[in-house]
């Protein structure tokens, strides 16, 4: 007699049965080949159904410190060879559920049972050497084994009807794959630093928002922009509610991990109503290596889309702009820069952009880049206007020549050509432009919408903006942008309200409210929004209305603090002509008014494209004084270059 000495501990589900003391995956009683690691994360798994185990936990278990570097590999694929082994779907999992990013869940239910010791017959013991035995003394055994392979055959029977029955399901659920509806809106959140390396932010934001980019040339595809999308950095994010509240179907999640010179990013493309994973691969570059990635993410990811993409469309996602890595993340390195919107930060993104280019002179990205910050420095006084307006054009004009349909390079453009060129027919039609290669940019219609404003056409500058706040919720530009026309087309109430519901901590927008107070001679509001604006970003063109406010208030005394302040500043670096002039406003000197802004236009102030809606200037309406200003930046246009 043979007795086995320990309890065999079984758990049971569907038709599978798991013996955890063996390290055996049954199904209907036969061996399913498993290898060791799929296996110890099923056994994890089945320690605690319906509970998340964490990727931390598995890997805290399995994977030792050594080979920490492999794990997501490792884990992904172990995963991926248990369910082969289960026969289950990632897209309709009846076994192993993925919650992206955090770990994996057993959602069937379980029976455990516990064997208690038992004697096994000797007969029933068999090896390959006693089945084969022919002896005549082994003859009741021979008959023991005989009975036992009769007994058999009725699981022959079923494991022949369980292969049917495996086929056929997976022919349904490969039906049912490919039934269901295309993804028709995107989201693609910042890929995240596994190892919480802040040195690869500028690396994980860039390819993140080149995939963006790239995907954004499908048709019929609405691809959330960077300004709402970024706006969810958390390492576990809840796909559900980001996916609700970007009104998106489904949710581009990834990782970056560096080692050495090797870079692995890691991403899902995530069902935004069930949290299902739909796709997910691992690529891994050399740094040196790098171009290029975002262009064979954004191709696999519309592989996965089932949306029909025509073979001009497929190549212009699959295209790269450059082939060289070190000016592709020089470009990525600028981008991060210019987003963080400082003036100091902005100089920065314009060196990056300048090395890029000088290492690729073809590659028209940097070239978009060197365009938006010139413009933004020339309007936030980091740079003399008369100083950035060529630099500007240069840029914008050859990323367009090196590329066409770049729609960014083209509301760059149309800036350039409402002011300083003050060529109006040709800056909407860049504008406009701009808008029909990317009609689901929220910052295309904005741009559209700030052009619209300026020459007054206050009713679609607003339709512009709404469209804009409408493709892009989360940004708070896209409403503090719509508050800005609000508050030129008079819709004072309007611009206040939009400012408190959606943009209360945004600085451009605190100062909308401000100058939207004042227009209402609600100064002591006025005072506060404005110096909470100043608090926030720390703009000194804010300081300007802050001294008129005081001015219209009746305190000239700290009115005119701050301007013999911002007077001494100009002597030594460039402070807007067009804002001392609205302090003059304000202390009613009318003389100093025209005078500053004769300044202004000689140094070609970007505000002076608000000249003829600031409310600040109403009062001169009627009179020649500003019909000369006018006059004198038409003349200056040809200062510049087309």
């Amino acid at each position: 007699m043979v007795f086995t000495t320990e309890h065999s501990r079984v758990i049971r589900f569907g038709a599978f049965e798991v013996d955890l003391r063996v390290h055996e995956l049954r199904k209907h009683g036969l061996r399913i080949k498993l290898q060791e690691q799929p296996f110890q994360v099923l056994a994890m798994l089945l320690e605690r159904p319906g509970d998340l185990i964490t990727r931390d936990e598995i890997r805290a278990k399995l994977w030792p410190e050594d080979t920490f570097v492999d794990f997501d590999h490792g884990l992904n694929a172990a995963v991926r060879r248990l369910r082969e082994a289960l026969n289950d779907n990632a897209d309709t999992p009846r076994f192993v559920e993925t919650l992206p990013r955090r770990g994996y869940r057993f959602i069937f239910s379980v029976e455990r049972v516990e064997l208690a010791p038992q004697v096994v017959p000797p007969a029933q013991v068999t090896t390959p050497d006693t089945a084969d035995s022919g002896s005549p003394e082994d003859g009741n055994r021979a008959t023991a084994t005989s009975g036992i392979l009769k007994r058999r055959k009725p699981w022959v029977w079923a494991a022949t009807a369980m292969v049917v029955f495996v086929a056929t399901a997976g022919l349904i659920l490969k039906w049912r794959s490919a039934s269901r509806p295309a993804i028709d809106s995107l989201a693609v959140l910042p890929f995240l630093s596994a190892d919480h390396n802040n040195d690869l932010d500028y690396l994980g934001d860039g390819i993140a928002e080149s995939v963006m980019n790239n995907l954004s040339q499908v048709p019929g595809l609405k691809v959330m922009s960077r300004n709402s999308a970024f706006r969810y950095r958390q390492p576990d994010p809840d796909s559900r509610k980001i996916a609700g509240e970007l009104g998106v179907r489904a949710l581009l999640i990834g990782s970056v991990r560096q080692h050495d010179h090797d870079l692995r990013v890691s991403v899902e493309l995530i069902d935004g109503r069930d949290e299902r994973q739909i796709w997910g691969e691992e690529y891994t570059r050399t740094l040196a290596n790098l171009s290029g990635i975002q262009a064979e993410i954004a191709s696999d990811v519309s592989q996965h889309l089932r949306l029909k993409l025509a073979p001009p469309v497929q190549l212009r996602i699959a295209r790269r702009d450059t082939e060289n890595s070190e000016a592709y993340r020089l470009y990525l390195k600028g981008k991060y820069a210019l987003g963080k919107r400082t003036n100091n930060d902005i100089k920065q993104g314009l060196d990056y952009f300048q090395r890029a280019v000088e290492l690729d002179p073809s590659y028209p990205l940097p070239y978009v880049g060197l365009s938006t910050s010139y413009g933004l420095l020339a309007f936030y006084g980091g740079m003399s206007p008369r100083e950035a307006f060529p630099l500007e054009a240069a840029a914008s004009r050859r990323a367009l020549e090196l590329d066409p349909g770049l729609a960014d390079a083209h509301a760059t453009r149309g800036f350039y050509l409402a002011h300083p060129k003050m060529q109006e027919a040709a800056a909407e039609a860049e504008f406009r432009r701009a808008v029909e290669l990317s009609p689901n940019s929220g910052e295309a219609h904005h741009a559209l919408s700030l052009f619209l404003m300026t020459k007054g056409h206050f009713d679609e500058a607003i339709a512009e903006g709404k469209k804009s706040a409408e493709l892009d919720p989360l940004w708070l530009g896209s409403y503090g942008s719509l508050a800005n026309v609000y508050y030129y087309a008079g819709q004072y109430h309007e611009a206040v309200e939009l400012v408190e519901t959606k943009a209360q901590r945004h600085a451009p927008s605190l100062w909308v409210a401000g100058v939207a107070y004042e227009a209402m001679k609600d100064y002591k509001s006025a005072i506060a929004s404005m110096r909470d604006g100043i608090a926030v970003s720390g703009d000194r063109y804010m300081e300007a209305d802050l001294a008129r406010l005081y001015a219209e208030s009746g305190e000239t005394g700290q009115a005119k603090m701050i301007l013999d302040r911002l007077l001494a500043q100009r002597k030594t670096e460039y402070f807007s002509a067009y804002k001392i002039a609205t302090i003059y406003t304000g202390l009613r000197d009318d003389q100093q008014v025209f005078r500053w802004l004769r300044i202004a236009c000689d140094e070609e102030d970007p505000w002076l494209a608000r000249l003829l809606i600031d409310p600040n200037f109403a009062q001169y309406g009627s009179g020649s004084e500003l019909a000369d200003i006018q006059k004198t930046l038409l003349a200056n246009a040809s200062r510049f270059p087309d």
